[in-house]
Formats: C-alpha cells, structure tokens, sequence
C-alpha cells in the first residue's frame, strides 16, 4: 500500500477566511483587555480623562502663586493750587548778652571784692550762632593759670643773684637771746639757734619772689576751683586747710559747696595751710615754694643782716609779732599784708619778720647746715625728712623768732593758726618794680628807736578788730595775753 506523505502542511483552499476570523477574535480579545485597563487606570485616577470624573469628586485645589504680579496702574496724582496766605512774621527772643565785666585793677590798697569765680563762670558767656545759643568760654590767660587765680595772683619781685653767709654765728645768737630776755621778757636759750649754725658761704642763682603774703581771697579762689571738698585731699592727694569744721581757729567756711571768708579778712594772711596746700597752690599758677635759701637771701640780701630792714634792736612797729603784748583780744592776729612797707628786705620783699610764719620748699634736719651739701650753689636742703622747714616768725611769737637766720619745723600736714606762705619762681614773669635799695648796716637809720616816743596804734597793731561785723573773732580766744617766760615756753614749739 502506498503511504501518501506529501498532503501533510499544506493548505486547502477554503481554510483562509479561518485565520481571518481567528486573527480578528484575537485582536478584540487584546482591544478588550486594553481598554478593560484602561478603564481601572481612570477608575484609580492613576491616568485622567478630561471632562470624565470617576469615583468621588474632590473639592477644588488650592494654589499658590509665586509669580510676581504686574506693578498696578499708578494712580494720576491730582494738581495741588495753593492760595497764598498774608505774611506771618515769626519773632524769636534771643537771651540777653551779659553786659562786658570791667576790667578790675589790683592793688595792695584796692583789692578786689566779691564772687569773681561767678563773674568769670563760661557758662554766663552766650553768643548766638547759626545753630542757636551755645556758651562760650572766656579765652584762657596766656600764662596758662586758671582766669581767676591768675588775676588775683601776687605780684613778683625780682632777687638779684649773689653770694651772702647763710646761718648765724654764736655771738649773734648770744645777743639775740639777751635781747628776749631783758627787753622782752622772754625766756630765749642758745639752743634754740643751734640749728641754723655754722654759717657757711651760698650763693644764690637770680630769682622771684612774691612780694606779699598769700591771702585768703586768693586762696578761696583757688579751693573754689579745686571744687567742693578739696580742702580735704585736694592738694597732691593731701589735705590742704583746716575749715571751721576741722579747727576752731580756722576763718574759713564750707557749706558743702562754696570756700568763703569775711570780706573784712580777704587781705589778710591764709592761715591753718598745710605744706601741700601751699605748695598745690603754688603749683598752679607756675610757681614754687622758695627754697630755704632763697627766702633767706631774700630777707637777709648780701650783708647780713638781722632782720629784712637792719640789725638789732627790733622795732616792734616794723613787723606784727606778740610784742608788744597785745591789750584787748581782737589786738592777736594777724595784719593785712603789706602793712609794714618800712619793714622791707633789701629786695621790697614785704612781712618776711612776722605777721605769718611761712613754709619753704625744703626738709628740715637740725644739722644739715654742718654738712658740705648746705654750702655752694643753690642749696635745695636734705633729699628727704619727715619735717618741713619754716621761716619768718609770726604774730604769736616772740621777736626773736623773727630774726631772717632762724629756722623751725613742721610735719608737712600740720596746720596752724599762725602760718602761713607765699610763692616763688625762676621763670621771668612780669615783676613789681620797687625803688628800694640795699642798704648797708652801717646806714640804718630806719632802725634807730625814738626814745620815750609813742607808738603808732596803726603800725603797732592795737586798733585792730578782725571781726566787727559778728562776735566770731578770726581765732579761738586763748585766754588772758601770757608774758614772760611762761610765754616763751610755749614759743619754743610754736613761733
């Protein structure tokens, strides 16, 4: 039997439209998947249709634009037409300018009175300027020294330089001794001369020196500058004066504000100053305190002599000391400055015997004048102490403690009723002119007493109430006048 292989994949003619009809079933089969998917895409919002909402509606989304929006249309600013309006005159009051102080003029006859501080404040001086009222202040003295002090200040002398013998010998201090005992009544020793010996050679570069003692106005001045409470650590970090609160022979009061004395007092000398007060003082007006050299020379000039106008006697109308013994209380203290021109040194200088002792610049050492360093050129004193020396004797002294050799000694911030100072300087200033010559021992006629001839109460002092205007006298009453020894004892630690 033949086996007929060939028939076998071959296709017969009637089987096309089969494969037609199975591609056709096949493509509606994958048309209906598609879209079946694609409906579940639309029915989860994974794929939307616009204008076709499936499921739920969801509320309208909220947008946030971050665009910058179009600057709006501006708005037409609408024209202004101002009426004019009458005239409106504006007057501004100006404070009134302070009439132009007058200028004051010094002297030792006409000092000045009243509150100079005041009339000099910056503040009272107003000049208008484009931008208001602003104060303006005084121009500054050319000195440098403050406007007020530096009107007030002493006029200088000037000392010629020279060489003169410094000290006292023993013959001149035995007879300064027999002169306080038996004229005076005092009870004077050698001892007390001991340390201005032995006399020794110095010479004295030229210098100034006020004439005139420091008074209170002056000096109220310069603590009113200083400012309130000054007096207590104002002078190089020490106390200056003794007010009324500190001593009771103090003429100076402090209200917490304001340094003031009687004006009765203001030509007198300051008094209860300490050697930092004095020297502060000094300070700024461009001065010093003299050296004790200095002062010496200044009172003594080149011949040696006693007392700044001769040799003893001692008048006792030339210079204040406590003789004669005062008759009525108000006769102790002190003169206004200047009183006794007769009682002059050499230089013009004035009150260098009396009135108020004074400080000088140096240390003291009771036996610095035996040392070589106390002879030659300008002796400055020892380099260091712990007393300040003092000259000039004083209205609570005997005469002999007025001699221009003597020396005594204070701690630098004691204060007394009887001392006092005055400045000195190299610098060449503007100096008092003076006709006053040197004259010499031999030609003293000033010196000469008028036997049995009266006094003069002016120049003796015993017409002199300090305090007329209340019953506060200048110092603290002391008792009935002590004469004598007894007297003399309480000297030997006070002029």
């Amino acid at each position: 039997m033949t086996k007929d292989f060939g028939s076998i994949g071959r296709r017969r003619q009637n089987a096309g439209w089969q494969w037609f009809v199975f591609g056709l079933m096949f493509g509606l089969l994958l048309a209906g998947c598609v879209f079946t998917f694609g409906l579940g895409l639309v029915a989860f919002q994974v794929v939307t249709v616009p204008g076709i909402a499936i499921g739920p509606t969801n509320p309208p989304e909220l947008r946030i634009i971050t665009a910058t929006p179009l600057p709006p249309t501006a708005t037409p600013i609408p024209t202004l037409t101002f009426t004019p309006s009458p005239t409106v005159e504006v007057v501004v009051e100006l404070p009134v300018l302070p009439t132009a102080t007058p200028v004051i003029e010094l002297s030792l006859n006409n000092p000045p009175t009243g509150n100079l501080q005041a009339t000099l404040d910056p503040s009272l001086l107003l000049l208008p300027t484009s931008t208001g009222i602003v104060p303006v202040a005084p121009a500054a003295p050319t000195s440098g020294v403050p406007a007020v002090l530096d009107l007030l200040k002493t006029e200088l002398v000037q000392v010629a330089g020279g060489s003169f013998e410094m000290g006292t010998t023993v013959q001149e201090a035995a007879e300064a001794v027999r002169e306080c005992t038996q004229v005076f009544g005092g009870a004077c020793t050698l001892a007390m001369a001991e340390d201005s010996s032995p006399p020794r050679v110095v010479q004295i570069s030229p210098f100034y020196i006020e004439q005139t003692e420091v008074t209170y106005q002056q000096y109220m001045a310069f603590l009113n500058h200083l400012g309130a409470r000054s007096h207590i650590n104002g002078c190089s970090g020490q106390p200056c004066l003794a007010t009324r609160n500190d001593a009771d022979t103090s003429n100076v009061s402090f209200d917490g504000q304001t340094y003031a004395v009687l004006d009765i007092i203001n030509d007198r000398p300051v008094v209860n100053v300490t050697w930092y007060g004095a020297s502060a003082y000094c300070q700024i007006l461009g001065r010093r305190l003299p050296t004790e050299a200095e002062w010496e020379f200044a009172a003594r000039g080149t011949d040696g002599r006693v007392y700044p106008w001769g040799n003893p006697p001692f008048l006792t109308n030339l210079a204040k000391t406590n003789r004669p013994v005062p008759e009525l209380e108000t006769d102790r203290g002190t003169m206004p400055v200047g009183s006794y021109p007769a009682g002059a040194s050499p230089y013009g200088v004035l009150d260098l015997a009396g009135n108020v002792a004074e400080w000088v610049n140096d240390w003291y050492d009771a036996t610095y004048y035996a040392q070589p360093v106390a002879a030659g050129l300008n002796p400055q004193g020892p380099i260091a102490g712990t007393e300040k020396v003092v000259r000039g004797g004083s209205w609570d002294a005997m005469p002999f403690f007025a001699r221009a050799v003597h020396r005594q000694s204070l701690v630098p911030n004691d204060k007394q009723s009887w001392l006092g100072f005055r400045c000195a300087t190299t610098t060449n200033e503007t100096v008092a002119t003076t006709t006053t010559t040197n004259p010499s021992t031999t030609n003293l006629a000033i010196a000469t007493p008028v036997p049995n001839a009266t006094p003069d109460p002016a120049t003796l002092g015993l017409n002199n109430p300090l305090m007329p205007q209340n019953n506060v006298p200048t110092l603290a009453p002391q008792g009935v006048p002590i004469t004598g020894a007894a007297e003399e004892v309480r000297s030997t630690t006070t002029p």
